[in-house]
């Protein structure tokens, strides 16, 4: 008897608490649901600035790639040319050599002024004092 009268008095009551409860429930979940859009939204925006950032990025890479592609050519056609400045006066010099092999006058020793002045301005070192 006492269980079903408290039933009726609070029975009405808890029903009051429990719309209410789920009030505010929802109220809530549609504020963090708003929320959660923003947030969505803010993250889009970082998402399309970070993706131009990259292909922005990108670019710059490639061009750099392209740049060091022709440094490196470059520097192959260089490495190239001395190689074959280098072999070209080693072939000179040994056809000089071979060619004064027979000559009595440069086998011939003379003295450090006659050899001197044969080689002035010949040499490097001496060049650069004129």
């Amino acid at each position: 008897m006492i269980g079903t009268l408290v039933s009726k008095i609070a029975g009405p009551r808890i029903l009051i608490g429990l719309i209410l409860a789920s009030a505010l429930a929802i109220g809530s979940m549609g504020y963090l649901l708003l929320e959660a859009k923003e947030a969505a939204g803010s993250a889009e925006a970082l998402n399309r600035q970070l993706t131009s950032s990259l292909q922005q990025q990108e670019e710059e890479r490639q061009i750099l790639r392209r740049a060091m592609a022709r440094r490196e050519q470059t520097v192959a056609a260089v490495l190239a040319e001395r190689d074959a400045a280098v072999a070209e006066t080693s072939k000179t010099r040994s056809q000089l050599n071979e060619a004064l092999s027979d000559d009595q006058c440069a086998n011939t020793d003379h003295p450090g002024a006659v050899s001197d002045s044969l080689q002035y301005n010949t040499r490097s070192d001496r060049a650069d004092e004129d």
